[in-house]
């Protein structure tokens, strides 16, 4: 079985992959608890800010990352700034169809 990964386009035109697959989840929970922590915040309680998105977006990111990835702030600098493009990922990293 493959693992799913979702596209993600930084501001600079790079892509990079995304992944809330459970096995890498629960390394990401041995490598980084603070990143998973916050995006398993997000994925139970549910959004209760904007921001919380951005919790989300990186640790999918981390999740896929685990090697090598940027920091949190340099993902914040480098991460899309179209609202909608980040919404439209999350749905794809949460399998959500449109009704």
């Amino acid at each position: 079985m493959s693992l799913r990964y979702v596209e993600y386009k930084l501001e600079d035109g790079k892509n990079v992959r995304m992944t809330l697959n459970f096995g890498l989840l629960y390394k990401l929970r041995a490598a980084d608890r603070k990143t998973y922590d916050n995006l398993n915040k997000v994925l139970i309680k549910g959004q209760k800010e904007v921001l919380d998105s951005v919790d989300l977006l990186y640790g999918a990111y981390k999740c896929a990352n685990l090697s090598e990835s940027m920091s949190k702030e340099n993902f914040i600098e480098k991460m899309n700034k179209d609202f909608g493009y980040n919404n439209e990922s999350l749905k794809r990293l949460t399998n959500q169809r449109k009704k």
